[in-house]
């Protein structure tokens, strides 16, 4: 930029000045990629907002100075009316060079050389106060690492011939070439307002401002282009959602009754007092109990994945079922209370995978009979009953509290059927 400032303030004619403000621009493009990334890096992560935002709104600060800077210099009557705004542009660059010298390397540079030791002393010297100890730094430094690997895999995978060709939605690819052409306009169109120019140089800023004028119309025809794109993306897209949601709909409505209807006997209806009656009632109580449980959790891991794909995609919000698939999960998970069936992730899983099923190409969930054969099998015990321990020791403490006459634990059977009675409601709506 140094170099470009000497060129321009010393320009003889209109191609000079202008190859001038080329090298400007090019080395412009490094000082802009690099500065908020070493503002955002090396502040505080509760400060980078606000410094971030800072380092943006300065862009108005040396403009003004610009803007006035030839405002007073344009009466000059000789070439010093250009020359010397053009030269006051290394102000700011030698400031630069000069105080570069006192700041840090960022941390991600070291740990992309493998140095990570020079990147976690950085951290801990300005965001940990240098407390080698504050976790703070372990944190940050795995999130380096993790960012780092993740660059890494999809430098492997993706190149700028993907703007052009290549496996990416079409979508995708039209803003990628949107977001170019958008830098292109912006920055052939604002930098010559600043100097004044001779009768004999206009014509020059015609052809730029006309330049702008043509990108600026294949812009909105990108533009235009885009939006019908993203449109029939859309509609493909909730298309798939309602075939996806009808594939699964019957299946999952079917559980989520029976659980609801089952946590309501537990509740209203004294479901609790057949744990002592015949072995039929005793089976309707514990053994049908675990498996309303684990045919619902069956369903919802065959979901899971084509959820996941659904939903996993540029632009795409959380659709309903997964955040309330989500709220069932984190009900079961809460140990906060004394109430039962409080089944971790592991447990979770494993029971929605060993109840799950394929027939015909299509997933399906095991029956009654089946689920009670492997749950009275002791041979089957390691593969099978032991994940359905925590519902059974669930239901016990039911039955203890019932005998003692004690206060039924029903807070988590609540609020795990109020979550299953918005389930059931969203599929009755979706399709």
């Amino acid at each position: 930029m140094l170099v470009g400032v000497a060129l321009q303030t010393a320009a003889q004619n209109i191609g000079m000045f202008i190859g001038a403000r080329f090298i400007i621009g090019f080395g412009l493009t490094f000082a802009c990629a690099a500065a908020p990334l070493l503002t955002t890096e090396l502040s505080f992560l509760t400060h980078r907002g606000p410094l971030t935002s800072l380092y943006n709104s300065s862009w108005y600060s040396g403009s003004i100075v610009a803007a006035w800077s030839t405002f007073g210099t344009f009466r000059i009557a000789n070439n010093w009316s250009w020359r010397t705004p053009s030269l006051l542009q290394d102000l700011s660059s030698i400031a630069q060079v000069a105080l570069i010298l006192f700041i840090s390397e960022i941390p991600r540079f070291f740990m992309d050389q493998g140095r990570e030791e020079q990147a976690r002393g950085i951290l801990v010297k300005y965001h940990c106060n240098g407390d080698h100890e504050d976790p703070l730094a372990t944190y940050e430094i795995d999130g380096i690492g993790m960012a780092l690997q993740l660059d890494r895999e999809a430098n492997s995978s993706s190149s700028f011939k993907s703007l052009f060709v290549g496996k990416v939605r079409p979508t995708i690819r039209e803003d990628l070439q949107e977001t170019l052409l958008i830098q292109t306009v912006v920055f052939s169109s604002r930098n010559y307002p600043y100097y004044i120019m001779t009768d004999s140089e206009c014509p020059i800023i015609g052809m730029a401002c006309l330049a702008a004028v043509c990108f600026t119309i294949i812009f909105v025809s990108f533009k235009a282009r885009s939006s019908t794109l993203h449109l029939k993306e859309t509609r493909r897209r909730l298309e798939e959602e309602k075939l996806y949601i009808g594939r699964y709909k019957v299946p999952l409505s079917l559980a989520v009754r029976d659980l609801v209807e089952q946590l309501d006997n537990i509740i209203h209806h004294n479901l609790v007092a057949f744990a002592h009656g015949t072995p039929v009632q005793r089976d309707a109580f514990f053994l049908f109990t675990a498996f309303v449980i684990a045919q619902y959790l069956s369903w919802a891991w065959s979901i899971r994945p084509e959820l996941q794909s659904l939903l996993c995609r540029p632009g795409q919000q959380d659709h309903p079922l997964g955040k309330i698939l989500d709220d069932i999960k984190q009900c079961l998970l809460k140990t906060d209370s004394c109430s039962p069936f409080v089944l971790y992730r592991s447990h979770q899983h494993a029971i929605g995978e060993i109840m799950s099923l394929e027939r015909d190409g299509r997933p399906d969930s095991r029956g009654f009979t089946d689920f009670a054969r492997l749950h009275s099998n002791k041979d089957a015990y390691e593969a099978f009953r032991k994940w359905f321990l925590p519902i059974e020791v669930g239901l016990n403490i039911l039955v203890e509290a019932h005998d003692s006459e004690l206060p039924p634990p029903h807070e988590r059977i609540i609020e795990l059927q109020g979550h299953l009675k918005r389930l059931q409601e969203l599929l009755k709506a979706e399709v």
